[in-house]
């Protein structure tokens, strides 16, 4: 995802004659995908029900790390004018990104671990996948 902002950044670079740090900005607003569709595409292609929930789980991961990116690339783009270092926005930029993984699988771990203790217990109580 990193090179595909970085590629299609230089190609609004050059053909928009725009400046770099904007050029990144634009193509982290438009990097995210959308998990509705992600889903709705997984449906119609009938697509097993462990592929599409890898598939919306990277969609949702490809949202995060484009938020990430956006505020980096906003952070570029202002900071020649607030008087910060290009190297201390893309050190926050990477910082909160961490944390926010961390964050994440952490949450992720705990959930899973709930979830799992709880169908060893007691499968039907805990867990009924929905039926169509």
């Amino acid at each position: 995802m990193l090179a595909s902002a970085a590629a299609v950044a230089a190609v609004v670079w050059a053909v928009a004659a725009v400046p770099v740090s904007l050029a990144f900005v634009l193509r982290a607003v438009l990097s995210s995908t959308d998990p509705v569709a992600v889903s709705a595409l997984g449906r119609r292609l009938s697509l097993p029900a462990k592929v599409q929930a890898l598939v919306q789980g990277e969609s949702l991961f490809n949202d995060a790390t484009s938020l990430v990116l956006f505020q980096i690339a906003v952070s570029f783009a202002v900071a020649g004018t607030a008087g910060t270092s290009m190297a201390g926005a893309v050190l926050r930029g990477a910082g909160q990104f961490a944390v926010l993984a961390a964050g994440g699988a952490a949450a992720g771990g705990v959930i899973a671990a709930v979830l799992i203790r709880c169908a060893a217990a007691s499968p039907t109580r805990c867990w009924k996948p929905c039926s169509r």
